[in-house]
């Protein structure tokens, strides 16, 4: 099976990644408050009690020297579920690793591409039955 810095090649198919990072050793509370030091930093609220502070890294895939984008994003909750106001922030930290260019696909429309990802999940499971 080839990999998909094989597939790079001319005329071989174009193949993109696009997985889900899990920040596993990353200090939240101390990235959210970097985040919120910065004057140029992006936030959305889309409801009231959440803000989301999405953002973009480049990365080296290791063993490689391709970079790729990391699609961030930080959401920070000041309600709970029934409207109670917490006393200290809630914090949770999403990444998505990809290789799709820049110019085709936003964050944002790297965020809806995986949020679609179930109906794949349901593809590939009728596929191997």
């Amino acid at each position: 099976m080839a990999s998909i810095e094989q597939c790079k090649q001319p005329g071989v198919p174009q193949v993109d990644l696009l997985v889900k990072w899990h920040p596993r050793t990353t200090d939240i509370g101390a990235l959210a408050a970097r985040l919120g030091d910065d004057g140029s930093t992006r936030r959305e609220m889309p409801r009231e009690g959440k803000r989301l502070t999405p953002w973009e890294d480049s990365v080296q895939i290791a063993d490689t020297l391709r970079l790729v984008r990391r699609v961030l994003r930080l959401s920070e909750r000041s309600l709970n579920a029934q409207g109670q106001s917490l006393l200290v922030p809630e914090y949770e930290l999403d990444g998505w690793t990809t290789s799709l260019p820049t110019g085709k696909f936003s964050s944002v429309g790297i965020l809806a591409l995986y949020a679609d990802h179930a109906t794949h999940e349901q593809f590939h499971s009728e596929f191997k039955t």
